[in-house]
């Protein structure tokens, strides 16, 4: 299959050792996205509309914090601060007279905030993106056979599990979708098992009975299972 923009990091990711190829592509992609959030991309007028109206959440911000680019971020801070004092005071500065539309008035303000606290510019970024990168794995195993057989030596996250399975009910007819399924299952399974194993290994360590070495996966096993199977 000839590469494009999506298959080569799909590609790249399905031959690198990790535990789920679609988390080893989201962090990359994600820290591009961060990069690009204190980059010169910034100074376009279209993309500093987009970021003042969906702001960035408090993980973004601290990861664009983290770039060392202060004048950039201050920059972005700024706009989006006045964005939120325009409309916040706005619509406090034209209440109604009796305490109902006060009432009303709070309301508002409470709406708009449950608004930018749920809304980020990166993780919907990220959201977009990497829907459609699931959507390219999910075609490239249906028509490149070398890549449905690295396909079928991965497992993946419980996140992403989840969203390849959603995608795969929507884009594979019922014969496809029955392989999928069973390869896509099959391996989770195996991921489960093994965590599962590996984590009760590392607990039962601790038992003053217990000798022997422990093995690199059964010591990082905590960290394997929140990366994987935690939301």
């Amino acid at each position: 299959m000839k590469e494009s923009i999506y298959t080569i990091p799909i590609n790249e990711a399905f031959s690198s050792d990790c535990h789920c190829p679609l988390c080893a592509i989201f962090e990359k992609l994600e820290d591009d996205l961060v990069e690009a959030s204190v980059g010169a991309a910034m100074m376009e007028p279209d993309r500093r509309i987009e970021t003042n109206e969906k702001g960035f959440c408090k993980k973004h911000i601290e990861q664009m914090s983290l770039k060392q680019q202060v004048l950039p971020l201050s920059l972005v801070l700024q706009t989006h601060i006045r964005q939120q004092i325009d409309t916040i005071f706005s619509v406090q500065s034209k209440p109604k007279m009796f305490s109902k539309g006060k009432k009303e008035t709070a309301q508002k303000i409470s709406q708009y905030i449950d608004g930018i606290k749920n809304s980020c510019y990166v993780c919907s970024t990220l959201e977009t993106q990497m829907q459609r990168y699931a959507e390219n794995i999910i075609y490239m195993w249906k028509k490149d056979e070398q890549f449905k057989s690295k396909f079928s030596e991965k497992s993946f996250c419980v996140n992403h599990l989840k969203l390849l399975l959603d995608i795969a009910v929507k884009d594979l007819g019922e014969n496809h979708f029955n392989t999928f399924f069973d390869i896509l299952l099959e391996n989770a399974k195996a991921s489960y098992e093994k965590s599962y194993n590996d984590i009760t290994d590392f607990v039962n360590s601790f038992d003053y009975r217990f000798k022997g070495e422990l093995s690199q996966d059964t010591k990082t096993a905590t960290r394997t299972v929140i990366d994987k199977f935690i939301y």
